[in-house]
């Protein structure tokens, strides 16, 4: 008969597979199985990240990182009561950790190990001996770990080698079961090595993948467990202190930022508490909102707008005591659905497109509270370098600017890529509330302030609204979501990114880019390694995945894509090779071109699909709009054309600008030459250029340029996003002889061995810094300097023509005379 939990010593393990995924499931298999102690193999947590563990109620949690590579790392959690002693042991490749465990009338040796399958297995067992050595004094022994080893096959020469060690150390491997259960095996790796045989009275394998793909071993031991008695003692054990290691983890806090705090409270709680607001900020909030819908109480912007007077202490009253009371309005939360048609024909409920609408009121302390999230996260610098979404000084365009300087300059040192365009199935609406409330706790925001996301994210409410044939609405029928994050809100975004913030410690291999839910994956390699570089990526798929299941997150490998880049040459160098990039066993996709955040990006990065495509639509409006060119004035015409039609020249053309070829280039112009008769009254055969200069529009390649130098201006002063600020070198950072001042305000252009590298934000940023009028690489706002370089643009356009029109008619004076 198995004894109970509270008479027996209970000893657990787990390959968690990072600590920093399947937090809930933890907590919830630690609260069912109660373990005295729980050895974790795999923590994946760096040294100085062990506050990002899962706190255990009445556990305290011990831990030792792998050194200087990802992954890894070993750990403890013991349960208040058990009483322990931390002990050193020998520096080795096999990532151990060893407890005295203080026990009524014994000592335990309680050990943890890992090997990882680089670290050769006659190697750890001799580390594991020696720090069993080191502990020989203690009566009882038990070492719980993952060695890597296939102990099922008990024939196997390595199953032989531990089960000699053993046998050498009087020790006996108590698993028997499967801990680890794929599609396709069924393996014993992890163990239970221990001479405390005779005193076990029960092992259980419990098998639960959301938790991890290991399943948690537990092992109960007919021994007493020290009696949990009252007691507080406080005790620092300063000389086991690392002096060294210390200092380094003091130098990683961000002192310099106490400076910027306001009041000295701040100053001592580092943590995000929300703040009451006033009513000016309140006013200059409502001004910004554009939206002119109403949500289910039928109140727009403009209707409030109209009561400010009376009504802007009650409103800001309003919203402070929700801060206050850690609340979010109930008549808030519900939301109005409402179905907009992706196309003219309906079939099906995919032709639609759900539109969220939301109270107007729930914006205003939406954007209150953004607004001090946003500060907090900037500060502590929680979210990932390289996620661009719902980021002040961020984009879709900064994020396709980075990555195609990537893949470009790759391409020049003669690499390939291969770029992996992943899809998640409604992620918002995935997002698990209970899981992102603890990552909020873990990334600093207070207990008030989990408190009102908690309310803010509850009970909420939605219902479909449509519109008959006369004008009446519609209603369904309210539902409570159960899931996700409310559509339609300004703080889901930022929720989402916090959210996600930890998956990419789990990319060890490729680059990435993430734009909320949008993720994009490549890596560069010589196309002699392009079967090592496919497996690199398939195993950053793989964690990628594991991280999704862990997180409640649907990733869909059936949606997701892949593209090979480079040169025509090195496209072909790189499918000569049997390519098959997979996750979960399931081939994705490999595409020629891709929409990546609005933009079709093609293997050789020449936007040929993606132009042609928007000069179609371009030509498309325009003939649409001569409908009701009679009715309308010069000035609207003009108007229409640069919203409607030119506008699409303009997104993302820092990206495709430098990289399109003349003939694309051209057709491009011939559209604006299209829509200077339909804005002005030019007559049949007249020169196009005169009316661009006369009416001071700038030319379609001079509108790119101006674009393009407006981005490099707001990467300069601003000094982000950072992963293109740090792309940018100045002449004067290595120069040691002393320059005049404007040569010091040039960015050097690198070298570079083919033309297309020209396309790269490196050399292209640099070029057109370089050309800039000395008086325009001043500091001043970006509307400032995007007038006046546009003054400048259109006399260099209006001097070209004017040269060109002086040889012109050189040319036939002489022809005259002669």
């Amino acid at each position: 008969m198995a004894c109970m939990t509270k008479k027996c010593l209970r000893l657990g393990l787990l390959n968690a597979r990072s600590l920093n995924t399947g937090k809930d499931e933890l907590f919830i298999a630690v609260l069912n199985h109660k373990p005295d102690i729980l050895a974790i193999n795999e923590t994946w947590l760096k040294s100085g990240e062990e506050a990002l563990a899962p706190v255990l109620p009445k556990y305290r949690f011990l831990h030792k990182p792998r050194l200087g590579k990802k992954g890894g790392g070993v750990g403890f959690y013991v349960k208040e009561g058990i009483k322990t002693k931390l002990q050193r042991h020998p520096t080795s490749a096999l990532e151990q950790m060893w407890l005295e465990v203080q026990l009524p009338g014994s000592t335990l040796a309680l050990g943890t190990a890992y090997r990882p399958e680089s670290v050769g297995l006659m190697e750890s067992l001799d580390a594991l001996s020696e720090s069993m050595n080191l502990m020989a004094s203690c009566e009882l022994t038990c070492i719980l770990g993952d060695f890597n080893i296939d102990m099922s096959n008990t024939q196997s020469n390595k199953s032989k080698e531990i089960l000699q060690f053993c046998q050498q150390h009087s020790l006996e491997q108590l698993i028997k079961e499967p801990t680890r259960i794929t599609d396709n095996s069924q393996t014993i790796l992890d163990l239970v090595m221990t001479n405390m045989n005779s005193k076990c009275k029960k092992v259980e394998v419990i098998h639960n993948h959301s938790l991890s793909d290991h399943a948690l071993v537990v092992v109960d031991f007919d021994i007493k467990k020290p009696k949990l008695g009252k007691q507080f003692k406080l005790h620092r054990a300063l000389h086991n202190i690392n002096l060294n290691q210390f200092a380094d983890n003091l130098r990683l806090i961000p002192w310099e930022y106490i400076h910027t705090l306001d009041t000295v409270d701040e100053m001592q709680n580092d943590v995000l508490e929300l703040k009451p607001t006033t009513e000016t900020e309140v006013e200059k909030i409502l001004y910004t909102i554009k939206t002119k819908a109403a949500g289910h109480d039928s109140l727009n912007i403009e209707m409030i707008k109209m009561t400010l007077d009376v009504t802007l202490p009650v409103i800001t009253s309003i919203l402070n005591k929700s801060i206050e009371t850690c609340t979010f309005p109930s008549c808030w939360k519900k939301a109005l659905i409402k179905p907009i048609p992706k196309k003219t024909c309906v079939s099906e409920l995919k032709d639609l497109r759900p539109i969220s609408i939301l109270p107007v009121l729930s914006k205003i302390l939406e954007k209150i509270v953004l607004d001090q999230v946003l500060k907090y996260l900037e500060n502590k610098d929680i979210i990932p370098k390289y996620q661009s979404g719902f980021r002040r000084g961020h984009g879709t365009e900064t994020a396709l600017l980075h990555v195609t300087d990537d893949l470009t300059e790759a391409s020049d040192m003669g690499m390939s890529s291969i770029m992996v365009l992943l899809d998640y199935s409604r992620a918002f609406d995935c997002l698990d509330p209970g899981l992102l409330l603890k990552k909020l706790k873990i990334y600093g925001f207070s207990e008030n302030t989990c408190r009102w996301f908690r309310d803010f994210l509850t009970n909420r409410q939605q219902m479909v609204v449509t519109d008959d044939k006369h004008g009446n609405k519609n209603f369904s029928s309210l539902v409570t979501l159960q899931r996700g994050v409310p559509q339609g809100s300004i703080l889901s975004p930022i929720l989402f990114s916090i959210f996600t913030a930890d998956l990419p410690k789990h990319i060890q291999h490729c680059n990435y880019h993430l734009y909320a839910d949008d993720t994009q994956l490549y890596y560069s390699f010589d196309s002699k390694n392009t079967h090592m570089a496919i497996k690199k990526i398939n195993d950053d798929l793989n964690s990628i995945l594991l991280w999704s299941q862990n997180n409640s997150l649907v990733l869909n490998p059936l949606k997701s894509q892949y593209l090979v880049l480079g040169t025509k040459k090195q496209i072909k160098s790189a499918l000569d090779n049997d390519i098959q990039i997979k996750m979960n066993d399931v081939i994705l996709q490999q595409v020629s071109s891709a929409r990546n955040l609005g933009l079709i990006l093609d293997g050789e990065q020449k936007f040929v699909e993606y132009t042609n495509n928007r000069i179609k639509t371009a030509f498309y409006k325009l003939k649409t709009l001569y409908q009701i060119r009679p009715y309308i004035r010069e000035e609207l015409r003009t108007l229409l054309c640069d919203s409607l039609v030119l506008s699409q020249f303009i997104y993302c053309s820092s990206t495709f600008g430098p990289r399109i070829n003349s003939y694309t280039e051209r057709a491009i112009q011939r559209v604006q030459n299209a829509c200077i008769p339909y804005c002005f009254n030019v007559p049949k055969r007249e020169c196009i250029t005169p009316y661009l200069n006369r009416k001071g529009i700038l030319n379609m390649r001079a509108r790119r340029e101006l674009h393009y130098a407006c981005t490099v201006h707001r990467v300069i002063w601003n000094k982000k996003p950072e992963y293109l600020f740090e792309k940018l070198h100045w002449v004067k950072d290595i120069s040691s002889r002393s320059l005049r001042s404007h040569i010091q305000n040039l960015l050097i252009t690198p070298t570079h061995s083919s033309r297309r590298y020209r396309g790269c934000f490196k050399f292209a940023a640099a070029s057109i810094w370089n050309d800039l009028p000395p008086p325009l690489r001043k500091k001043m706002s970006t509307e400032s300097f995007k007038a006046k370089y546009s003054s400048a643009l259109l006399r260099r356009q209006i001097a070209a023509e004017n040269l060109k029109h002086a040889h012109w008619k050189s040319f036939h004076l002489r022809e005259f005379f002669a």
